[in-house]
């Protein structure tokens, strides 16, 4: 986790190219929100609530994509809430849906309040 501490210091992002050895960068069974670019523009924005290098390695967009960054979030739900900012600030031209709640949170999120406990 320190070396992914060091990417993010002093709120810097790395941009990555998207190849296996920086995903491997990526601690297994991270949470987190991705950007996907292509010369130099945002094309996609997501997130993994379980495994983000996971869902980066066998993503359907990886063929489009040259580059990627990534944010590392505590729960699935700060990582919903970082995703639907992204989405809002990037309108990436390949997301096609407004990003999904995350399962077993309860409802759909229909305010912009965070969630603060699980529904039973």
């Amino acid at each position: 986790m320190n070396a992914v501490r060091q990417l993010f210091i002093q709120g810097k992002t790395k941009v990555f190219p998207y190849k296996e050895v920086f995903l491997n960068l990526i601690p297994a069974r991270m949470i987190g929100a991705y950007l996907l670019f292509n010369e130099g523009k945002v094309i996609y924005c997501g997130r993994s609530d379980t495994d983000l290098r996971r869902r980066l390695r066998y993503h359907n967009y990886r063929p489009a994509a040259t580059h990627f960054t990534f944010y590392p979030c505590r729960t699935p739900i700060l990582s919903y809430l970082l995703e639907k900012r992204l989405y809002q600030r990037h309108l990436p031209a390949l997301n096609f849906n407004y990003p999904a709640y995350p399962g077993g949170y309860g409802q759909q999120d229909t305010t912009i309040l965070l969630p603060l406990f699980k529904k039973n």
